[in-house]
């Protein structure tokens, strides 16, 4: 898995390539995406998978999603996007058990509407 990180005012991109595993690569990019929080207080954040490749299971998507609450990362008013070229089911599991932790989480194939729902 490789990732650049764009800054801008309101928004923060994690552009991610390569192979990404669930759930190692996900905790990886969430603690990531925690630490940029911190530094840039920038709540916006566009995670864009679209040119990698997502391997993951029902249990790994699973551990992938419950693993903020576990390391006990609060949302405080933050809105993740996820952008990937199709959504499985594994993937709307992931949101789906974010979303049941109280994290604001949202997957899109459609940059326009991913870019639009973080406004």
């Amino acid at each position: 898995m490789e990732y650049t990180i764009e800054i801008h005012p309101t928004l923060v991109q994690i552009t991610v390539t390569g192979t990404v595993r669930r759930p190692e690569d996900s905790r990886r990019l969430q603690e990531i995406s925690d630490e940029l929080f911190e530094k840039h207080d920038v709540k916006r954040h566009l995670f864009d998978f679209l040119g990698a490749e997502v391997i993951s299971d029902d249990s790994s998507s699973y551990d992938a999603g419950a693993a903020p609450a576990l390391r006990g990362i609060e949302n405080q008013g933050r809105r993740v996007a996820l952008l990937y070229r199709e959504i499985t089911a594994q993937d709307r599991m992931m949101e789906h058990v974010l979303t049941e932790y109280g994290y604001h989480v949202k997957i899109f194939t459609d940059r326009d509407t991913a870019l639009k729902w973080l406004k």
